[in-house]
């Protein structure tokens, strides 16, 4: 439905740039239809910036809001709180319970989202 396509071109995804001081830079790959933010962090890129996957202490900055935590669901926090979690898709997303992520927090795709980590 539409043109004929002769050649497919493959969209490369910008990686999450990850510093040996426990930092990370993240983009945000796109917004869905409830306003989840999804960043390009995925399990072994957080793996390779935690050195283990653990629970660690985590700063997720977004402009002056900072996360310090990843929930497992929506019900870890309050009604309209912001969270960070693995999505269906195994990348990191910061979302609001009952919310619009991308409204309450003004990013939009190809914004950047820093990550701090360190062992509690």
């Amino acid at each position: 439905l539409g043109p004929e396509v002769h050649e497919i071109g493959r969209l490369e995804l910008p990686s999450p740039a990850i510093m040996d001081n426990g930092t990370a830079e993240v983009h945000v790959i796109h917004i869905d239809r409830f306003g989840n933010i999804i960043t390009n962090m995925d399990r072994v890129s957080w793996e390779n910036l935690t050195r283990s996957g653990d629970e660690i202490d985590v700063e997720i900055g977004i402009g002056s809001l900072v996360l310090n935590r990843i929930s497992r669901t929506y019900e870890d926090v309050p009604l309209g709180a912001p969270l960070a979690l693995w999505g269906s898709t195994d990348l990191l997303e910061i979302s609001v319970n009952r919310g619009n992520a991308a409204k309450q927090t003004g990013l939009n795709v190809g914004d950047k989202v820093k990550i701090r980590v360190g062992a509690r």
